[in-house]
């Protein structure tokens, strides 16, 4: 089987550079997503990945996160949503520091997580 290495793309960020998206694949095998966790927010609101593929969540400043999906509104109103159909579960996943695999993301579609201790933390996962 061929394998391919790591590939990495990195963007600055408050002034600082950050991985926003290491992503490895191998024949068979599917890609992996990194999205960071900041203390109060996740360090891009969406992302696009194809079908089949985990997220890895990195809590960068180790502060306490629990991920569900659903949604923060403009008033910062929590909106629980049901796990959708292709989508790994999730249960109040959570994660205080260093890194969890999340997935894979079977069907595509728009997933909607966010962090219950945090008013406004809101990630759009997009599959394609």
């Amino acid at each position: 089987m061929a394998r391919q290495s790591p590939s990495y793309r990195t963007a600055c960020h408050s002034g600082r550079v950050l991985q926003v998206i290491r992503s490895r694949t191998y024949e068979n095998r599917p890609i992996h997503h990194a999205i960071h966790l900041g203390a109060t927010s996740f360090d891009q609101s969406s992302i696009t990945i194809p079908v089949s593929s985990r997220l890895i969540f990195a809590d960068d400043a180790g502060i306490p996160h629990i991920l569900t999906y659903g949604s923060w509104d403009a008033s910062n109103r929590a909106h629980n949503a049901t796990q959708p159909a292709g989508a790994p579960a999730l249960n109040n996943l959570r994660i205080n520091s260093g890194t969890i695999e999340v997935g894979p993301f079977t069907a595509a579609g728009t997933y909607h997580i966010y962090c219950l201790v945090h008013p406004g933390m809101n990630l759009t996962v997009i599959v394609q």
